[in-house]
């Protein structure tokens, strides 16, 4: 979270920056290109589908409306060749310094932020430090492939392929590496194709080069494929599972989708559906989990933009790519911004950047950068126009700020109470929940706590009530137990079979949803179905052994032990 602040800090900084600059006219972003009329398209888009339809994480609302001058600030740099330069340099900086801190990690210096993974680097999960790490890697190349390039910007860009090399293969990432290569041979393709005229992609001559770069390409990506995918079998299986459910999502909201913020909730309630209708194979069940993701951003978006929102990101992405090589100003280093985005989206086809703050900035970057290539249009606005439009943005800026920053402190209090609840002062945990739940309610964390909360304190009523509040925007099962457990203890047994049953769809592959229920069934009498419920959890196979699956093995077997006489 120490993240959205800081850039938000940096963004009330630089604005004032901007408007000087545009008022003494050395730089100037309101020059309107081609691929600025796409964004501002979808940027258009978004907030009327947030205006009509609601929902979302209001933090993640106000960090898109600071997108839009960050963006702004991007292009005006980018207008001018040491702009372009400095945000190059910048970039592979911040690179480096990613990778010296993972390798850091490593020599165990310093800290993870993740408990299961020996790297992270300054974010929390080392899945999206890879594709920030990968994302540099065709940047980096390219400059030093650049004949133009400095002796000192060759040191970096060496520093920085040299220390990505050597975290990457530690993240465990096959989408960084797929990135990392893809961005790569994008390089190769403009260092060694010959550009011709009125082309908007360099072509390869007819010559050796071609019949050679081709099918090594070729193999390479095959075995690549098929390599990463053997690796991790059950993990590809499982985001396969995630895009076929996402798309029964997409065919019931094709057009508007079903909202930005609500893919989680959706995506709950649409998989236990999945493997309520028997569509669910036992293959499929065994890789079920509840994503917060797509694990692919193009799904993502269309599912909560619906397909209407997917053809103006595909309207953005495409303006921005399809450069004119004719353009004098395509030069390096802004050629090689075209391989680092298309490194990034690669990654973005198979994880989620676009929901951490540093690879949306990285992405809105690259994005402004090539933009500022594209061809202008004929009209463009007054100096006084340009006033106009800067003022605005950094009206826009400080209004979002002060929506922003003053949560601070709340979010600061949030972890302090997290460590209470964490160590069972569940008294003291509640009464500074309910003190932060006006500016924290958003946070599907803060209400899976805060729920958990009461539950333990027997405020079983008030505890449904916030967890329903949760499913509007998660869909961790771990709260249809808690749902369960709550209704069992105010002697709702209907209710809890049904939350139960719930937890059971969405994660098939668990077995303490299943044990719950088979509980309830012994303790209200339906032994035929709590013996049942125990043959099935004996069967199921068990993927990590742990002392709570012993002691879930160890009642059922007591359960089948005392009525083994039943259903034989």
């Amino acid at each position: 979270m120490a993240k959205y602040f800081y850039f938000t800090v940096a963004l009330c900084l630089s604005m004032p920056v901007l408007g000087s600059f545009i008022v003494c006219r050395k730089y100037r972003f309101f020059l309107i290109r081609t691929a600025d009329i796409a964004v501002a398209l979808f940027v258009f888009y978004i907030i009327s589908h947030r205006i009509l339809m609601g929902g979302g994480n209001e933090m993640h609302w106000w960090l898109f409306l600071l997108v839009i001058p960050f963006y702004a600030l991007v292009r005006t740099f980018a207008e001018n060749r040491n702009g372009i330069r400095i945000l190059t340099i910048v970039i592979l900086i911040t690179v480096l310094i990613e990778t010296l801190w993972g390798i850091l990690q490593l020599c165990g210096f310093l800290p993870s932020y993740h408990n299961a993974f020996p790297i992270t680097g300054s974010l929390f999960n080392p899945a999206p430090y890879a594709g920030f790490v990968a994302a540099g890697i065709p940047l980096a190349l390219g400059t030093f492939l650049s004949r133009n390039a400095s002796c000192r910007k060759r040191i970096l860009s060496g520093a920085v392929l040299t220390s990505s090399f050597i975290v990457l293969p530690f993240t465990g990432s096959r989408a960084a590496w797929l990135a990392a290569f893809a961005g790569g041979l994008a390089v190769v393709w403009q260092k060694y194709a010959v550009k011709r005229k009125n082309a908007h992609l360099p072509v390869f001559p007819y010559n050796r080069w071609r019949f050679i770069f081709i099918p090594v390409t070729v193999v390479l990506m095959v075995t690549l494929l098929y390599g990463m995918y053997r690796m991790k079998k059950d993990s590809a299986d499982g985001r396969w599972l995630i895009w076929n459910v996402s798309a029964s999502l997409v065919k019931e909201h094709p057009v508007g989708g079903i909202g930005t913020g609500r893919f989680a909730a959706a995506y709950g309630q649409a998989q236990a559906d999945y493997f309520l209708s028997g569509r669910g194979t036992a293959a499929q069940a065994k890789v079920a989990d509840h994503p917060d993701y797509a694990f692919n951003e193009w799904v993502h978006i269309a599912v909560e933009l619906g397909l209407t929102g997917l053809v103006l990101f595909l309207f953005m992405i495409g303006a921005c790519l399809f450069i004119p090589y004719t353009s004098e100003k395509v030069k390096v280093p802004t050629s090689y911004y075209l391989s680092a985005f298309i490194g990034l989206l690669v990654f973005s086809l198979f994880s989620y950047p676009f929901s951490v703050l540093p690879l949306s900035i990285l992405f809105v970057a690259f994005l402004a950068a090539l933009a500022s290539q594209t061809p202008p249009l004929r009209w463009q606005p007054s100096f006084q126009g340009s006033i106009v439009v800067e003022t605005v943005l950094l009206l826009l800026t400080v209004a979002v700020a002060f929506q922003v920053l003053p949560r601070r402190q709340s979010y600061r209090k949030w972890q302090e109470t997290h460590i209470l609840f964490r160590s069972g002062a569940y008294r003291d945990a509640l009464d500074e929940y309910r003190i932060l739940y006006p500016q924290l309610k958003y946070e599907e964390d803060f209400l899976m706590e805060y729920a958990r909360c009461l539950s333990h304190l027997g405020k079983y009523e008030e505890s449904n009530r916030v967890f329903s509040e949760y499913l509007a925007a998660g869909c961790d099962p771990e709260a249809y137990n808690y749902i369960g457990n709550n209704y069992k203890s105010l002697r709702q047994y209907e209710a809890a079979e049904q939350a139960y049953i719930r937890s059971c769809l969405i994660t098939p592959n668990r077995h303490y949803p299943e044990y719950l229920l088979m509980k309830l069934y012994y303790d209200t009498g339906r032994k035929n179905k709590a013996v049942e419920k125990a043959r099935l959890l004996m069967d199921k196979p068990v993927k990590v052994n742990s002392p709570v699956m012993e002691l879930i093995r160890k009642e059922t077997a007591k359960i089948l032990e005392t009525n083994n006489n039943i259903n034989e």
